[in-house]
């Protein structure tokens, strides 16, 4: 959204102050909410970008397994990679679902903020030009402009009353927006917060349980190992 339409001097009165106090209010929104979508985009990306990592570190390794080394652990940690990045994807869907298109439909208010402004100004203009045409014929103090006079306090008055209604609507529903901005946007953020704890809590199980089915193997390997040793031990070896 352009704001260079609002780059003026200060008002003085009272209505203009509160819609100047919207505008500055919204530019600040507007500004806020593109940086936080670069951000939500940069996030996405990135998590995009860690799948490929760990799909192309399990491709690395499970070729090096079909080369010969034959590590149970090798294949273990492939289930492992297939759990994580289905996780990933999971996690991805729920920025895109409960971050990202809020966020999106967030934004869309600001150009329609933009149109009601615009509204506003072009009746401001014609409100002010019919003032200043009237101003002028009552300097000139003329028994012919009082017809004038007349005809031009007869388009004023429905000129000015819609303008105090734009106005007025532009403050009141900024007003509104700017302070339910915090209601609208913590369900997105506790949502983040609960897919990331989530995500790391799958996560962890499922290093957790690869760890543990290591862990029986290296258990069965040294009962192996101390088997062969107890048969050794047990032999009567003697020389004549």
């Amino acid at each position: 959204m352009s704001w260079n339409l609002f780059h003026r001097k200060k008002s003085t009165s009272r209505e203009n102050r509160e819609f100047e106090t919207g505008v500055e209010r919204m530019k600040c929104l507007d500004d806020s909410t593109r940086h936080l979508n670069k951000e939500i985009k940069k996030m996405i990306a990135n998590a995009n970008l860690y799948g490929r990592s760990v799909s192309k570190l399990n491709q690395d390794l499970m070729e090096l397994n079909d080369e010969g080394c034959q590590i149970n652990s090798l294949k273990d940690f492939d289930s492992s990679v297939v759990k994580q990045e289905q996780i990933i994807k999971d996690m991805i869907t729920g920025f895109d679902q409960t971050l990202s298109a809020p966020m999106k439909k967030y934004s869309t208010i600001f150009p329609h903020f933009e149109e009601m402004v615009k509204k506003r100004e072009k009746c401001l203009l014609e409100l002010s030009k019919l003032t200043d045409k009237l101003q002028k014929h009552e300097d000139q103090r003329k028994i012919s402009n009082t017809l004038k006079i007349e005809q031009l306090k007869r388009e004023i008055t429905p000129m000015k009353e819609e303008y105090d209604q734009i106005n007025s609507g532009i403050v009141d529903e900024v007003s509104r927006f700017y302070n339910n901005r915090l209601d609208y946007l913590y369900p997105s953020f506790n949502a983040l917060v609960n897919i990331q704890r989530l995500c790391l809590n799958e996560t962890l199980k499922s290093v957790e349980e690869n760890d543990e089915g290591n862990n029986e193997e290296e258990d069965d390997d040294e009962k192996t190992i101390e088997g062969i040793l107890e048969e050794i031990r047990t032999l009567c070896i003697t020389s004549d």
